[in-house]
């Protein structure tokens, strides 16, 4: 999908700052770490409101990120993972992510934003159901998208704007994202 007004930077920026994802993602019921591995991986959960008579969903994914020397290329994966910090709650239903991603490209265009998810719902939800839910689902999220890129780069200035851990380049990890983990 082509983005060509919206900067690369505050593009990624808006899909990896997990304070942030609460002003824009209206899904979202509750996110948060459950252990940084390195600098470029984490293990994150992350649950959301379903429509109603569906129960809702969580994840427990393990997240890398990466990006080249000149950033006009960044890429997040995700897929499910178990751990002992994140149990199944019985007020959800476990999904899995078998492969999820972004991949967000400088073109001479400008930002071009491809986006994959290969989810196993689970529990009992029609398959008809579940095409018809993410097809009108991915389009409001990438409407969501653009306009929290909007807003990002002011907001970010009144809310730890020094802090950008999943831009660490192998630095050591910002005090507050350790406090996250606790």
């Amino acid at each position: 999908m082509a983005l060509h007004d919206i900067p690369i930077d505050v593009l990624h920026d808006v899909i990896q700052d997990p304070q942030f994802r609460t002003e824009w993602d209206g899904s979202m019921k509750e996110q948060h770490l459950v252990e940084q591995i390195d600098e470029n991986t984490e293990i994150g959960y992350y649950s959301v409101k379903m429509p109603f008579t569906v129960a809702n969903r969580d994840w427990v994914n393990m997240r890398s990120w990466w990006f080249n020397e000149d950033k006009s290329l960044y890429i997040i994966m995700n897929h499910s993972v178990e751990h002992d910090k994140a149990p199944v709650d019985k007020n959800f239903v476990r999904a899995q992510s078998l492969k999820t991603g972004y991949i967000i490209e400088k073109t001479p265009e400008g930002t071009k934003l491809s986006f994959f998810s290969w989810n196993s719902w689970n529990g009992w939800i029609p398959t008809w159901v579940v095409n018809k839910a993410t097809k009108s689902m991915i389009g409001q999220v990438i409407v969501d998208l653009k306009k929290a890129c909007t807003k990002y780069p002011e907001w970010k200035k009144n809310h730890c704007p020094e802090e950008k851990y999943w831009m660490s380049e192998g630095k050591v990890i910002l005090e507050s994202k350790k406090k996250q983990e606790e």
